[in-house]
């Protein structure tokens, strides 16, 4: 049985196996970074729509005229 798993096939499976454990090692770390930022870029639109509106009256509008 050992001596089956020493064959240059069950060699080159053990190798493609533990590069997709070391790949699905590096995608799970990218995907826990993409989701901490939408987690900050949501928690940003919270704290944008929770701020209050500031009118804009320090300046002040031209008149409008007529034009002929």
């Amino acid at each position: 049985m050992l001596a089956a798993l020493r064959t240059r096939r069950w060699q080159g499976f053990t190798v493609v196996v533990l590069v997709a454990i070391i790949g699905f090692g590096f995608l799970s770390r990218w995907q826990w970074q993409r989701a901490e930022e939408k987690r900050v870029a949501q928690q940003a639109q919270t704290l944008a729509e929770q701020t209050p509106v500031v009118p804009n009256a320090d300046e002040t509008l031209p008149e409008f005229t007529a034009v002929t």
